[in-house]
């Protein structure tokens, strides 16, 4: 085989993938769309009777609390965070594109980060 060979039989297997996968969202959206009735039934019968769990035969059905966190205003959290010495609401982390931003900048890497990098195919549509 030729490489050209290669690449468009991966091509062609990628994009038959995805048309699987869009097809099987498609076939699982009414199971889906079931499913959520049956939880928001169950919930709605949670909440009426004051409950926080069932237990059957078939299983158990419980609340939970799920909490969804966003800044929505950074400079007014990150000023708090300064204000309050709250630094334990941040990631530690850094920002990749930044730093490889600086690094091609700069020629160098910023202290106290370690880089590592790796080489992987990819192919793409030409």
């Amino acid at each position: 085989m030729t490489v050209d060979e290669v690449l468009a039989a991966y091509l062609q297997l990628r994009a038959h993938k995805d048309e699987m996968k869009k097809r099987h969202q498609e076939e699982m959206a009414p199971v889906t769309e079931q499913m959520n009735k049956c939880l928001a039934w169950v919930q709605q019968q949670l909440q009426q009777q004051g409950l926080q769990n069932f237990k059957g035969q078939s299983g158990i059905a419980f609340l939970q609390t799920d909490v969804t966190v966003s800044v929505k205003d950074w400079d007014a959290m990150f000023e708090w965070i300064k204000q309050n010495e709250g630094w334990a609401f941040l990631e530690k982390r850094v920002s990749k594109s930044v730093v490889q931003d600086y690094m091609e900048a700069q020629g160098e890497v910023p202290p106290g980060l370690a880089i590592s990098t790796s080489v992987e195919a990819h192919i793409r549509k030409s």
